[in-house]
């Protein structure tokens, strides 16, 4: 099965976004304004400096991306994706880990955060195969209350993960 990585348009983040694993909706939902699944994938998608979509085959099952928060080199990441999303996970991974952390670096990025509901496990496992950080609950975070999650990825985290930080001997 070939998964190809894409250059985020508004047109599949949207569909995908429409699409989305309830799982998904409801963290997003917790987070944020939206009270639809497109216009959520919408708003992403136009905050986003980088933004990207999984397909598999011709289907778009997942999008992600980062978008420069109140600091320039604080940013905040994303990831929604629809049941067939799980699929491509290992190829998502593969390029957060390499092409997404050249680009943050390229771009300035320090710092990377990440919130996530408490209760979305499938998130937590991914995040931290992706290198990121646990570092904190965030009670009260979510609009009826829900307790969130902080990860994050530092500029140290993705030099150590691509192995820029070895010294020649």
């Amino acid at each position: 099965m070939s998964i190809e990585i894409r250059p985020g348009t508004l047109r599949d983040v949207s569909f995908i976004a429409a699409n989305m694993r309830d799982e998904d909706w409801r963290e997003i939902h917790a987070s944020g304004p939206m009270d639809d699944r497109a216009e959520a994938g919408i708003m992403c998608h136009i905050a986003s400096e980088f933004s990207w979509t999984a397909w598999i085959k011709d289907d778009p099952v997942c999008a992600f991306g980062f978008a420069r928060s109140g600091l320039p080199w604080v940013w905040s990441g994303f990831a929604f994706g629809t049941e067939k999303a799980r699929r491509a996970i290992p190829s998502i991974t593969r390029f957060g880990r390499t092409e997404a952390a050249r680009l943050l670096l390229e771009a300035g990025a320090r710092r990377v955060e990440v919130r996530s509901v408490v209760d979305h496990d499938l998130s937590h496992k991914w995040l931290e195969g992706l290198g990121a950080t646990r570092e904190c609950e965030m009670k009260e975070y979510g609009r009826n209350g829900e307790t969130f999650v902080l990860y994050s990825w530092t500029r140290e985290t993705w030099l150590n993960l691509n192995g820029l930080n070895k010294r020649e001997t």
